[in-house]
């Protein structure tokens, strides 16, 4: 059944998920859902000179806009301890979350 177009509303969702492939050195990366905090463009740009400025680490960085995960893929509950972990054991995995958000918010092509 049509139910009609689907609402546009301007008051976005205050989150947002996105699947993550998670980089795993000698392995086939694992899709993670990701749920992302809703930013416009000032806090966005805001978010990011605070960073620079403090010189943030990547687990606090990230923190500042991943709201959580969820799923089987991944194996542990989401806290700034688990994220904090899971950067220091998988480096690129950094990256691949900063992107993916990014991507999903402001449609930045992702480069190889």
């Amino acid at each position: 059944q049509d139910h009609g177009p689907v609402m546009f509303t301007i008051d976005p969702n205050p989150t947002f998920t996105v699947v993550v492939m998670l980089p795993v050195p000698g392995a086939a990366p694992v899709p993670v859902r990701f749920r992302f905090r809703h930013m416009d463009g000032e806090a966005y740009l805001a978010m990011l000179a605070e960073s620079a400025e403090k010189k943030e680490a990547s687990a606090p960085f990230l923190a500042r806009f991943v709201d959580g995960w969820e799923g089987e893929n991944i194996n542990a509950p989401y806290s700034l301890e688990a994220l904090t972990k899971l950067v220091k054991n998988y480096p690129k995995a950094s990256k691949a979350i900063f992107s993916a958000f990014e991507a999903e918010l402001f449609g930045t092509l992702e480069k190889n």
